[in-house]
């Protein structure tokens, strides 16, 4: 599957204008001055959505994607998890970040002498199985 970056930009862009509009509402709605705003979760470490909620806030506004933002949302809810149970726990980190299940997308194509080189046959006929989906 091939897709143009004016076709993922075309895709996406109903879902960029809800998120800066949400991030404005929000800004509005707390009646104070705004610093910064904070862009975590999978889609908040969009370089794309963060120059878009940049060019949208106050030059004042700083919008600030902090590392591992795809992660920061759910290591936030296990650490309130854990110290939900046990206030102790509040010095938890997480220590590894691999994904346990994933998506794949299968493809094949056929050894063809004319078209392939002969280095790539092995991978190009080689068995895919599919990874565990979620």
């Amino acid at each position: 599957m091939i897709l143009k970056s004016e076709d993922v930009k075309e895709i996406l862009e109903p879902i960029i204008l809800e998120v800066v509009k949400l991030v404005l509402d929000q800004i509005k709605a707390t009646n104070t001055e705004v610093k910064s705003v904070l862009l975590v979760g999978g889609f908040g470490s969009s370089q794309y959505l963060q120059e878009r909620i940049r060019a949208a806030v106050k030059r004042a506004v700083e919008v600030i994607k902090p590392p591992y933002a795809w992660s920061a949302v759910v290591q936030g809810a296990v650490i309130k998890g854990l110290m939900h149970n046990d206030s102790k726990n509040s010095a938890v980190r997480l220590a590894s970040r691999v994904a346990r299940r994933h998506v794949g997308l299968q493809v094949h194509h056929d050894f063809k002498e004319r078209i392939h080189s002969e280095s790539k046959k092995s991978l190009i006929n080689a068995p895919f199985v599919m990874p565990e989906t979620i």
